[in-house]
């Protein structure tokens, strides 16, 4: 209820939601019902974002990279034996 002193709201209004048990629980469910576009703003950011680490990322060589790569030799392994071998 901080934001009271942000805008100056008339008394009565004021004292209405000091008054309320449930007032943030209140303002959120009205809020929930507004038509905003703050998920326009959200992919805007995202967008924004991975544009910028895209940028940054050109100059270095990419993770994936090293997954193009043959894989190592390992150590030398016997085939396992089937049971008919082992008789």
């Amino acid at each position: 209820m901080v934001e009271l002193e942000a805008f100056d709201l008339p008394a009565d209004q004021a004292a209405a939601l000091l008054a309320s048990p449930t007032s943030l629980a209140d303002i959120y469910r009205e809020w929930g019902k507004a038509d905003t576009h703050y998920m326009d703003d959200i992919r805007d950011v995202i967008e924004n974002c991975a544009e910028d680490m895209a940028d940054r990322s050109r100059d270095r060589p990419s993770v994936l990279e090293g997954l193009k790569r043959p894989a190592q030799p390992g150590p030398e392994r016997k085939a396992p034996r089937s049971p008919s071998q082992e008789r």
